[in-house]
């Protein structure tokens, strides 16, 4: 994995989720620029961390398991296709540092969790060898475009990240959990990680290269490397390009259906798997429908069939309907099926 996204001595550990592999990202920029912390604790009101204001929860939730809080972990603005602003990035690392605050983290988006898109990595790579703060992307969701030669650009630039989460068990379809967290600076995940050295029951030095608890935040854990090269193994690289462009033909096909029927509409530019769609009865007029009620209903109405089950998320304040292309089992047939569906059951609630 570490190959594919082009850390030429890359390392890592597979961890519970994209959750675990973010805080991992955060503890390792902590540790680089406060590594007194390992030892005394830290004042999280003096450090930052910024992410997109579209970014995956879970990194709030790895702020407040850090002890930098909520507050200084800063949302940066997106432009209209959802991707972070570079301009926006730098003015609030300038605004943290005139307030006496260090931003130690960047957290690109690659594959963002409603919408699909990806931050710009190569330019955000930039800002922080610029301003001197370490890069991680979140490729939990979007880390499996670099298995296609196709649709890699995506990703463009992430060879130079600090570190990045890449979650198996998305769009690789592995079963609950596996993921990884791979990092170029293998000796500073030793640090994070370095309560392990205190347990002389356990962890040896002579093994340390074997054993993965000295760059584990877990001491218990499964053997979730096995079911991956056992995959691997059976699927082989073209087998896991294959899939991903089949994926993306298929959001692809789903995508074409949308533009061109009268009463569908895209509610988001589509990069990657996930495709933002609502039915309107009126495209471009005012029908004095509220689009967000019906919507929801119709995505409850059409789970209520047994046929097919997408969820639903906010753009904005509009609420949308979000099918996300993941499954080997999905065909251009299932599209039009939905599609039909959604279209049944908008055009009876609407009387369209």
């Amino acid at each position: 994995m570490s190959e594919k996204v082009g850390f030429a001595n890359g390392a890592g550990v597979l961890a519970t989720g994209g959750s675990n592999g973010n805080t991992l990202g955060m503890l390792c920029a902590r540790q680089k620029y406060f590594p007194e912390t390992l030892l005394e604790g830290s004042d999280g009101r003096k450090i930052a961390i910024l992410t997109s204001e579209e970014a995956h929860y879970s990194v709030l939730m790895s702020a407040n398991v850090i002890g930098i809080g909520y507050n200084n972990c800063v949302k940066v603005g997106v432009d209209k296709d959802g991707r972070m602003c570079p301009k926006e990035l730098v003015k609030k690392v300038h605004e943290l540092k005139q307030k006496g605050i260090k931003p130690i983290c960047v957290i690109s988006a690659a594959g963002s969790t409603v919408r699909g898109q990806f931050d710009p990595i190569e330019k955000n790579q930039e800002i922080c060898d610029e301003l001197d703060m370490w890069h991680h992307v979140d490729a939990a969701w979007g880390g499996g475009c670099l298995l296609s030669d196709k649709h890699k650009v995506l990703m463009k630039g992430v060879e130079k990240a600090d570190s990045v989460c890449w979650d198996a068990h998305k769009t690789m379809g592995m079963p609950l959990i596996c993921s990884a967290f791979l990092v170029q600076d293998l000796p500073l995940l030793k640090q994070v990680c370095a309560h392990g050295k205190t347990a002389h029951y356990l962890l040896h030095a002579h093994n340390e290269d074997n054993d993965l608890g000295h760059v584990s935040l877990q001491c218990g854990r499964r053997n979730d490397s096995l079911k991956l090269w056992l995959a691997w193994k059976d699927k082989g690289d073209e087998g896991w390009a294959a899939l991903i462009d089949n994926y993306i033909s298929i959001a692809d096909y789903m995508e074409e259906k949308i533009h061109a029927h009268p009463r569908m509409e895209m509610m988001s530019p589509r990069k990657y798997l996930n495709v933002c769609l609502r039915y309107n009865p009126t495209p471009g007029k005012d029908s004095g429908v509220d689009l967000n009620a019906l919507n929801a209903q119709i995505r409850q109405e059409l789970y209520d069939t047994k046929k097919f089950m997408i969820s639903r998320a906010n753009i904005g304040k509009d609420v949308i309907m979000r099918p996300v292309i993941t499954n080997p089992g999905i065909t251009n047939q299932v599209i039009d099926d939905l599609c039909a569906e959604i279209v049944k059951i908008g055009d009876a609630i609407s009387k369209a």
